[in-house]
């Protein structure tokens, strides 16, 4: 049986459900009064890729959040799982958190969906391609492959390679950039206030 309530802004519908990780938990559904139209594209291009996938076909963004996916819609929807209420009002006070900051940083041009798109397609080989692919581990990873899957999930920044700042170097910087958009470089190169808000979130 469904239940309504209001929380931190949200409408929220909460049912009984069985999820894979919480076969005894809860599904939320919460809306947010004003569509996240604008607050799900930003959000799509300014977290690592491995933090948030984008659907235009559904305007919808899959946050990886507090070892939940969370679904969050341009019309303000927001759906996930959790173990109880409890939990979940935890992660809706996270999420408006979140969303604030967003709001407060939102870029003066929204990403294009060719942006979106091409940010989707940066994998950890692909981004590989751009690194010295010598496995110095002045990083403090031993290899530039462990690198660029924490870049890509925002655990580090492009610019923790103190090697991609010598000139010799400077070909892949600029290649990366040409490929893939110089936006998307400088999030990586110098992270970002919302992953800094969902690390601190997650410790």
């Amino acid at each position: 049986m469904s239940i309504v309530r209001y929380i931190n802004g949200f409408i929220v519908k909460v049912d009984k459900a069985s999820c894979l990780k919480f076969p005894d938990g809860i599904h939320i559904e919460a809306i947010e009064p004003n569509v996240l139209e604008r607050e799900v594209k930003a959000l799509a291009y300014m977290l690592p890729p491995l933090r948030a996938n984008y659907s235009s076909a559904w305007n919808c963004l899959t946050l990886k959040f507090l070892g939940r996916l969370i679904g969050i819609y341009g019309s303000g929807k927001i759906v996930y799982c959790a173990k109880d209420l409890d939990e979940a009002e935890i992660l809706l006070r996270l999420l408006r958190e979140l969303i604030s900051e967003v709001r407060r940083n939102m870029p003066k041009r929204l990403p294009s969906e060719e942006e979106l798109k091409r940010k989707s397609r940066l994998s950890a080989l692909k981004l590989y391609n751009y690194l010295p692919k010598i496995n110095c581990m002045k990083c403090g990873e031993v290899t530039c492959m462990a690198f660029a899957v924490k870049v890509l999930n925002g655990d580090k920044k492009l610019s923790e390679c103190p090697l991609l700042s010598e000139s010799k170097y400077s070909h892949l910087i600029d290649q990366f950039k040409r490929d893939f958009g110089i936006e998307l470089f400088k999030i990586l190169w110098k992270g970002s206030k919302l992953i800094e808000l969902m690390k601190c979130s997650e410790s």
